[in-house]
C-alpha cells in the first residue's frame, strides 16, 4: 500500500458522499472520510498522515481544503457541480416551471 492508494473524502453526508464512497472503492482505493464537521488544522493533519495524493470534496469545502493542501502535491476533485446549481436558481424558465400547481403542492422533482 502506498499513498496513492488513499482517497481522502470531505463532504456532507449526502448522494455525492455514497457515489464517491463506492467509486473510490471500485477503483481499489482506500477510502479516508474526514467529517465535514473538521477543523481545517485536523484536514491538514489527515493529509500527512495518510501521504494522500487524492481528495474529493464538495464547492463548500473547497476553500478550505485547497488551502490545507498548499506546499502539497494533492489533487482535488469536486464531486458536485456548484455552478449547475446557481444557474438553475436563476433560471426563469425553471422558475415558471416550478410553480405550484395548487395548493397542497409541497415540492417539486426536477429530472436530470
Amino acid at each position: 500500500m502506498n499513498e496513492s492508494d488513499i482517497v481522502i473524502m470531505l463532504m456532507p453526508s449526502r448522494t455525492h458522499y455514497v457515489v464517491s464512497y463506492f467509486a473510490t472503492l471500485y477503483a481499489g482505493k482506500i477510502v479516508y472520510p474526514i467529517s465535514n464537521l473538521s477543523k481545517p488544522f485536523e484536514l491538514m493533519s489527515s493529509i500527512e498522515k495518510t501521504g494522500s495524493n487524492l481528495i474529493l470534496c464538495t464547492h463548500e469545502y473547497y476553500e478550505v481544503v485547497k488551502q490545507s493542501c498548499e506546499g502539497k502535491n494533492t489533487d482535488i476533485i469536486l464531486v458536485d457541480a456548484e455552478k449547475m446549481y446557481d444557474s438553475l436558481a436563476n433560471n426563469e424558465f425553471i422558475r415558471k416551471k416550478l410553480k405550484a400547481r395548487n395548493k397542497d403542492d409541497v415540492c417539486a422533482l426536477l429530472n436530470t
